[in-house]
């Protein structure tokens, strides 16, 4: 971390650390409100969601007039599980917000594992603005709730999308491969594995479908090859089970 970054960092603590004034003007509110919040997040990225919670709830009462905290809080309570406190504060964010792309790609994914097939317009409402930062994020959330509510044809397009705005995207790349697996297209599914494995992911859903896929297509050494990886990487994996007992359509 270079000299500018850490200077950032410890203004971060120390805006962070003020009292909160009543007769503060605005723009401090606002700037307290985003820093609370900008710690909410990366608490959550590394799993310690008692502080997340208390740097979202410190965001909101630095400044309840403006969005952000309670945006936070939304994202922290679904982390949470709790999703009475995430819908209320989501919808709080939305309605002071209700165009900001953030709120509403974070808002559909909350949906999405409650209702997929009504979280979608939130996602691609985000997807399409031209401002978004994160457009292949919200086409990934997308096809992987259009997959959910059943619609194949829709996932795939998503995947597509977020392939194109970010073509190194491997989640998106492993879901587009199911899809073209059910679908017997086995030759995008192979150019998608070998994508994947030049980027040098393991996983033993990744070997499993690259040996079932090979099978598909009658590459015998492949398949001899990719299954000993997977008993040999993940002897314990559910996929490597599935292997030994030639389960190969489960």
């Amino acid at each position: 971390m270079n000299m500018w970054r850490k200077a950032c960092g410890v203004v971060l603590i120390l805006m962070a650390g003020m009292a909160v004034a009543e007769d503060d003007p605005p723009a401090l509110k606002d700037q307290r409100a985003r820093v609370h919040a900008e710690l909410a997040f990366s608490y959550l990225q590394i799993n310690n969601l008692n502080a997340a919670l208390e740097e979202a709830e410190t965001a909101k009462n630095a400044y309840p007039e403006i969005s952000v905290g309670y945006h936070a809080l939304g994202v922290v309570y679904m982390a949470l599980d709790e999703p009475e406190l995430a819908e209320r504060n989501f919808n709080q964010a939305l309605k002071l917000e209700p165009k900001n792309s953030e709120y509403n790609n974070n808002y559909g994914w909350f949906v999405c594992q409650r209702n997929p097939a009504k979280s979608l317009d939130y996602m691609l409402m985000a997807a399409r603005d031209p401002l978004y930062k994160s457009p292949d994020l919200a086409y990934y959330r997308a096809g992987v709730c259009a997959r959910k509510a059943g619609d194949l044809a829709a996932a795939d397009a998503h995947f597509l999308r977020a392939l194109k705005r970010n073509p190194e995207m491997i989640p998106a790349m492993y879901e587009l491969a199911q899809l073209r697996y059910l679908s017997k297209d086995f030759d995008t599914v192979s150019e998608l594995l070998q994508k994947m494995q030049e980027a040098n992911i393991q996983a033993p859903e990744l070997l499993w479908l690259a040996a079932r896929t090979y099978r598909q297509m009658g590459r015998q050494d492949a398949v001899d090859s990719t299954s000993a990886q997977l008993q040999k990487l993940f002897p314990k994996s559910r996929e490597a089970e599935l292997l030994r007992r030639g389960a190969w359509d489960e």
